[in-house]
């Protein structure tokens, strides 16, 4: 395929240097880009990303962001996908703009044609919740603000009796529950993804990845990929952040605990009943981190060396047969070695 900053990018910034032609809806894609963010002064792609090409456009005013899904994933050009799909993450980023606005992306622009979205840029000052784990300047009062933000979303999805996905949940939920949690084949993940199929399922943020997550204008935790959005389990999505909370904190007990009780904490504020002390929410999050630790085909920023990384890797094997697991003996173990 021709890559999306080929054809789309120089023409929405007036430098018309491609020899394709640009498609009809050019026009109005630098409209909705100038008249919301002024005179356009530069465009760049945004790294880290694994399945979409997105690039950050600067106005004279503010920021937008456009998003473009390919054929095949744009880290990892092997692996084939439906470009369509980009459908369900606009009616997921149309959904969460009624019911948390300030939180989300607001979409300006979609053109199904070329699976391409324009939205707004809820992360301005360019700092993800990974960098904040990665440089220590992450809080347990910021880990509190963002488990009361993700419970109080939960909370008004679980009465919406819809899907973003025609009716196919169950099968992108399955599907992610073995892409991240049983791709080992590990006899106790795979217990754990049948328990995970039984639970009671609603709409959820199953992608609460930290590169994800920031602040927008006011401070405010915001939040900016809803790829991942479908009927599951609330558990298995916070369990899913809890277990990066764990991987950032390898270095440091005391951190560790206190930014994964300040995340689990805020989130019982808002659903106080949450069982986030339960051996299959703990297995989760220790998978989610095996996941991150030791997936040869999706490396992870952390700044740990491969043979660190395969070190923690056994130690959450070891912890995932554990019986009787507490979270302070889970962070015990993962930072022993730095004792």
């Amino acid at each position: 395929m021709t890559y999306p900053k080929d054809i789309y990018i120089p023409g929405i910034i007036g430098e018309h240097q491609n020899t394709g032609e640009l498609f009809s809806s050019q026009r109005e894609v630098s409209h909705i880009l100038e008249s919301n963010f002024g005179k356009l002064i530069s465009v760049e792609q945004i790294s880290g990303g694994l399945v979409h090409y997105v690039y950050r456009v600067t106005g004279a005013k503010r920021g937008a962001i456009i998003k473009i899904r390919g054929n095949n994933y744009s880290a990892l050009p092997d692996i084939s996908m439906s470009s369509t799909d980009i459908q369900y993450e606009n009616r997921a980023l149309q959904l969460m703009s009624i019911i948390e606005p300030s939180t989300f992306p607001q979409v300006l622009g979609f053109y199904s044609e070329r699976s391409m979205i324009i939205m707004t840029d809820v992360m301005p000052n360019r700092c993800t919740l990974e960098n904040d784990l990665n440089d220590k300047r992450a809080t347990s009062q910021d880990m509190k603000e963002l488990g009361e933000t993700v419970a109080r979303i939960h909370r008004k999805l679980e009465p919406l009796e819809v899907s973003t996905r025609d009716g196919k949940d169950d099968e992108v939920y399955n599907t992610d529950l073995f892409y991240r949690l049983g791709f080992r084949d590990n006899l106790v993940l795979n217990e754990t993804v049948e328990q995970l199929k039984q639970l009671p399922r609603q709409l959820i943020l199953a992608d609460l990845s930290p590169k994800n997550i920031g602040r927008g204008e006011n401070g405010s935790i915001t939040i900016c990929d809803l790829d991942s959005f479908f009927r599951g389990s609330t558990l298995y999505a916070l369990a899913f952040l809890a277990g990066h909370i764990l991987i950032h904190s390898l270095d440091d007990f005391d951190r560790g605990v206190q930014l994964l009780n300040g995340l689990l904490d805020g989130y019982r504020i808002e659903l106080p009943n949450a069982d986030v002390d339960s051996l299959l929410f703990k297995r989760v999050a220790l998978g989610v981190a095996l996941y991150r630790l030791n997936n040869p085909v999706i490396p992870y920023n952390l700044p740990l060396s491969e043979v660190e990384k395969l070190q923690k890797a056994d130690t959450v094997l070891n912890l995932l047969n554990a019986q009787n697991l507490t979270w302070i003996k889970i962070i015990q173990e993962l930072t022993a070695s730095n004792k």
